[in-house]
């Protein structure tokens, strides 16, 4: 696959049980992998379905390479792609990329970093690469860069990178453990700590909503909300 800006993909399926030692893990992972390719174990949690036992796997897993035609049904009133419609491919490319990491349901619950940074064209081929960077609990984010080739003048550029935050479902619906990522060079440490980042960005924004939902001083909105660009009609 294509090394695009930091958040691109490489290696292969992999699981790795963790045992007390590198030679019991030599005896028993062969065991471990035909069990656990034939069915998962879970044992039930409260709040989280976990797998007995803790796998790994590699980030090129996972990883896909996704191109689509982009038709003229999918332009907007301005005879370019809808930012919508793009939303839409990656959220279905993450599903995949995801799936594939967790063998399970998944969901998504936030998308961060989303920027176009130029238009895409009805006739380009519309590539999106995608790779699970960082998994959590149950949680997964999928780092994808999207680029488009134009075929007429043979010219490729990058249109915008962005990041899915997807969860794992069991048959009952509840949430499930995911297999942890095997960091195999530089580039994946990078992306999967730019990933931890993007995790502790996002629950400590939810922090700040929730204590600003607390705390409502009326006038301090309003003197704030002043110095910006709207004209508030009345006092409190």
């Amino acid at each position: 696959m294509q090394k695009t800006t930091g958040r691109g993909c490489q290696s292969r399926h992999h699981h790795r049980l963790v045992l007390p030692s590198d030679a019991d893990a030599k005896n028993k992972r062969i065991k471990h992998q035909s069990f656990y390719s034939n069915k998962p174990a879970y044992i039930s949690n409260i709040h989280l379905t976990q797998n007995i036992f803790m796998t790994y796997r590699k980030i090129s897993d996972s990883e896909i390479s996704y191109t689509e035609l982009m038709i003229p049904s999918y332009a907007n009133f301005g005879g370019k792609v809808h930012g919508g419609i793009l939303l839409s491919i990656m959220d279905k490319v993450a599903y995949v990329c995801a799936s594939k990491h967790s063998d399970s349901y998944v969901v998504t619950v936030a998308v961060e970093g989303v920027a176009f940074l130029s238009p895409v064209e009805v006739g380009d081929l519309l590539t999106v690469n995608a790779r699970v960077v960082f998994t959590g609990n149950s949680t997964m984010i999928v780092g994808m860069d999207v680029e488009c080739y134009h075929t007429q003048t043979k010219t490729k550029r990058h249109t915008n990178s962005c990041f899915f935050t997807m969860a794992a479902k069991d048959p009952t619906g509840g949430l499930m453990q995911v297999p942890g990522l095997i960091i195999t060079n530089k580039e994946e440490l990078l992306q999967f700590n730019e990933g931890r980042q993007i995790r502790d960005m996002s629950k400590r924004k939810r922090e700040v909503f929730e204590e600003n939902a607390a705390y409502i001083n009326l006038q301090e909105i309003i003197d704030t909300c002043s110095k910006e660009k709207c004209n508030i009609l009345f006092q409190q």
